[in-house]
């Protein structure tokens, strides 16, 4: 029943989590990663589909990861279209929801676009740390279910760790990126004494 359900949520996200944090510790693929946290956020939060965007080097969201092609090219239409639930979360910093009806009012473009394929409900959540914000988790639903408080704080969690994993991994390339140049600079040097 309920409880069963409860726990095997419990499991599925504390597998989840684990998951996330390896990244943390080992040389990870952050396209593999972020399908990743797509597939786990459909089986944990009961999505239909899922996504993830990630703002570039000028800001600007690119779509990095979705759990099927027809989450992929709706998200690629919210990009070009400049509305929608994932800009509003990474813009604003906090989860945006959505069902059928709101949608068409709040994204006039989107909104019937992701009816048309078939998604009546849908959830973002920011990637973010403390106030750093540098992407968002597009979560959709076929049906008009909302996702509950509980769905979209641990969509956010997920995101949280996501984005500490993301943050930490740009942080290593760099410093690896500066080693090499201070390397590079200090053998110039020497060569030149």
């Amino acid at each position: 029943g309920a409880q069963r359900d409860g726990m095997a949520r419990e499991t599925m996200l504390a597998r989840a989590f684990v998951r996330l944090a390896d990244t943390l510790v080992t040389d990870f693929d952050i396209v593999e990663f972020l399908h990743g946290l797509s597939a786990d956020s459909v089986e944990i939060l009961g999505a239909e589909a899922a996504g993830v965007m990630l703002a570039d080097g000028r800001g600007t969201l690119r779509l990095v990861a979705s759990s099927e092609e027809r989450m992929r090219l709706l998200e690629l239409f919210e990009l070009q279209g400049a509305e929608g639930p994932c800009l509003d979360a990474f813009a604003s910093g906090r989860p945006v929801q959505a069902g059928a009806a709101d949608s068409l009012r709040r994204w006039p473009v989107f909104g019937p676009r992701a009816a048309e394929v078939g998604f009546r409900r849908m959830c973002a959540v920011p990637l973010r740390v403390r106030t750093d914000t540098i992407g968002a988790l597009n979560l959709f639903r076929g049906g008009d279910e909302p996702f509950t408080e509980d769905e979209i704080q641990i969509a956010q969690a997920m995101g949280e760790v996501a984005a500490i994993a993301l943050i930490q991994e740009r942080a290593l390339r760099e410093q690896g990126l500066l080693t090499g140049q201070l390397q590079a600079a200090l053998n110039s040097r020497v060569a030149i004494e």
